[in-house]
């Protein structure tokens, strides 16, 4: 053990040493006449125990402590004074004296003195060696329970009183940082002869050790997406390092060179109490990660008052669809690109839209144009394409990778367009009818159907008559009609009953309407057709 001792006088500096030196034999003992010297020395060398006098002629021993203080040393200072004076006390206690000892001094209060003092240093030691012993066990083994708990503990679901765990790590009123660092990439762990695990732990080792510059650290995989590392600081309150995003960008540099694998990272700015507050610089770090979307060049993100996610504030209405809709319907790519581009823009005004946002309002844009034109495909071609869309949509990686996709899909439905608009007037002419054979019994006219099925109601009206040789109300008329007699005679509900089944909302009207079609009345149908079918039966 080294010791530092500090005293004007040379008979009292010299018989102390000498004293400490029959008492602790192996003790390096370095003596000085002045804080002065004594602050030199210690500069450039830590020791264990300083003894000083209070009354020099150069430097107090009060003014020695402070100047020592600034040092950044740590060790146990025991303050030397002739006068029992308490605010002489007072002040070397407040400025981090470990001990205050009147002098004479003799052989059995020096070697109390230094029992204390080695006791003190020993209880610190076991108690640093315990910490450390702590933090390298949640670092290298983390149990998963414990990786559990502080999984709740960062996403807000631990209640205060539940932190006792999380206590044993962190600290009231501990400063500090979140990272989280996604990876991405997965399927190149094939290329190397380390497994997945492997490489996430080693990959877990390297942040951890990065971030140790700043203090102690510890690192854990989310339990919800093991591509996501959550990494707490706890600042170093003695160094208190200027926090430097190059030192990140450097071992993500490294990583990517080792594993060729995609690594991006956000950081939360500095925490005053992480135990307390680590929900809201957890979900900050996450956000800054979003970023990543639009900044693919940036491998570490930090939020700041440009860049910041902020909630949707995109209002699609039905004019901008309209618009949409009708740059696809006449095959103008340019004016759909720059409309979808206006969504673009509006998502990086004053902040950026959430990736995930962003991307379902693309979703639903092209799917509700996709819909314009479902009754020209089968259920399965509709279904497919859909699927197709949200798949290319949800995997683009950034925001221009989005763009490029966008201005895909747009040529894509720009030509499912054309190919319904040519043949829609053949291809679509059954399933009009299959319609209206299935919605006969509903109040259905011309303009609402020729409207689902997007055509014009007059165009419709003469190409229904070319195909089927009648008016469409003539046509919805016999098929009633037809129902009609089917029902009479294959069932026995009252005439009440059909009328109703056919959408007919006044007996009165179908026993009219049916008689003027069919020359008799519902009763009457049903009661000649039942004569005759029963002849013909026997």
């Amino acid at each position: 053990m080294r010791i530092v001792i500090v005293d004007d006088e040379p008979r009292h500096r010299k018989g102390l040493a000498n004293l400490i030196g029959k008492l602790r034999p192996d003790y390096e003992i370095n003596q000085f006449k002045n804080g002065d010297e004594a602050l030199e020395f210690l500069k450039d060398n830590k020791v264990e125990i300083i003894i000083t006098d209070v009354e020099m002629p150069i430097m107090s021993g009060l003014e020695f402590l402070k100047e020592y203080k600034g040092i950044g040393h740590s060790c146990k200072v025991i303050i030397l004074s002739g006068y029992p004076n308490f605010t002489y006390a007072q002040n070397a206690i407040s400025l981090g004296a470990f001990d205050y000892v009147l002098k004479p001094v003799d052989e059995d209060i020096v070697e109390g003195m230094l029992a204390k003092a080695e006791k003190s240093i020993e209880e610190e030691q076991e108690s640093k060696k315990r910490e450390m012993q702590l933090l390298d066990n949640l670092n290298n083994t983390m149990e998963v329970y414990l990786e559990r708990e502080f999984n709740r503990w960062i996403k807000g679901e631990l209640a205060k009183h539940k932190l006792e765990l999380i206590k044993k790590y962190i600290n009231d009123n501990d400063a500090g940082w979140i990272i989280v660092t996604k990876i991405n990439n997965k399927k190149i762990y094939d290329d190397f002869e380390e497994n997945e695990e492997e490489i996430l732990k080693k990959i877990k080792e390297a942040i951890t050790e990065t971030a140790k510059f700043y203090g102690e650290s510890m690192s854990f995989y989310l339990s919800d997406n093991k591509n996501i590392l959550a990494t707490i600081i706890r600042e170093n309150r003695e160094i208190r390092n200027i926090f430097n995003f190059y030192d990140f960008n450097n071992i993500v540099k490294l990583i990517e060179e080792k594993y060729c694998m995609n690594i991006s990272m956000g950081i939360s700015s500095k925490c005053n109490n992480i135990l307390y507050e680590v929900k809201e610089f957890f979900d900050e770090a996450m956000d800054a990660l979003l970023l990543k979307f639009y900044f693919k060049d940036y491998n570490v993100i930090n939020l700041s008052g440009e860049k910041k996610i902020k909630k949707s504030n995109i209002i699609i209405n039905s004019k901008y669809e309209e618009k949409l809709s009708d740059s696809i319907y006449n095959d103008n790519r340019i004016g759909a690109v720059t409309l979808i581009d206006e969504v673009f823009n509006k998502s990086m005004k004053d902040g950026y839209l959430e990736p995930k946002e962003i991307k379902d309002i693309i979703i639903r844009l092209f799917i509700n144009l996709i819909k314009e034109v479902e009754s020209f495909m089968t259920e399965d071609n509709y279904n497919e394409i859909i699927d197709d869309v949200i798949n290319i949509i949800n995997e683009c990686e950034n925001i221009e990778e989005l763009k490029k996709n966008c201005n895909l899909i747009i040529i894509k439905i720009i030509s499912l367009f054309q190919r319904w608009k040519k043949d829609k007037n053949t291809i679509i002419f059954d399933k009009y009818l299959k319609y209206i054979e299935e919605n006969y019994r509903y109040d259905i006219s011309l303009e609402s159907v020729s409207e689902k099925f997007h055509f014009n109601p007059c165009y419709f009206s003469t190409m229904f008559k070319e195909k089927v040789g009648m008016t469409f109300v003539k046509y919805l008329l016999k098929l009633r009609m037809q129902k009609a007699c089917e029902l009479l005679l294959k069932s026995d509900k009252k005439v009440y009953e059909i009328s109703a089944l056919l959408g007919y909302k006044e007996a009165k009207y179908f026993n009219r309407v049916f008689k003027n079609e069919m020359k008799v009345s519902p009763d009457e149908y049903r009661r000649m057709n039942s004569t005759k079918r029963y002849r013909e039966l026997i």
